[in-house]
């Protein structure tokens, strides 16, 4: 799916994200400005400056990907993700947090969860949702099109 990133690059999330990838390099470099040659100083400030930029846009390709296989607006991902992201992104966006969502993966997509039950006898996990009704008794992870979050529902939990 494709992004109008002239509206895109205006919503808060996007923003946020940003500023929060030019503030690091800006506090990187500061840090390293003393121990560096200037010469040593420059190489470095433009290998940082690419690995971040790497880093920003695997973050806005995962949500073209989520905004794709969901068909929620990308700006409403972004926007969510940053809005919960209590931490440095460097370790808030990671491939184990935010998989690829495919027909092999073990993610199943539920408008809205409304509470999640764990039958200790059966040893299952139930979900109930806006529409729908999911019991499994394997791990898996969640995506709450409501929220644009994923849960991990770990067997392991009610063994």
């Amino acid at each position: 799916m494709n992004i109008n990133f002239k509206t895109f690059s205006k919503c808060d999330g996007y923003k946020s994200l940003k500023k929060t990838v030019l503030d690091y390099i800006q506090n990187e470099t500061l840090y390293y400005k003393n121990s560096k040659t200037s010469d040593a100083l420059k190489d470095y400030k433009k290998k940082l400056k690419k690995k971040e930029f790497e880093n920003f846009k695997w973050v806005i390709d995962r949500v073209r990907h989520y905004s794709f296989v969901t068909g929620i607006e990308p700006e409403k991902i972004l926007n969510t993700w940053e809005r919960n992201r209590t931490f440095n992104y460097r370790n808030y966006y990671h491939n184990y947090r935010f998989p690829k969502i495919n027909k092999k993966s073990k993610i199943k997509i539920v408008e809205a969860i409304k509470k999640i039950e764990f039958n200790e006898n059966k040893k299952t996990i139930v979900l109930y949702s806006q529409n729908s009704l999911l019991k499994n008794k394997k791990d898996f992870f969640i995506f709450d099109k409501e929220t644009c979050l994923f849960y991990f529902i770990c067997k392991k939990s009610i063994d």
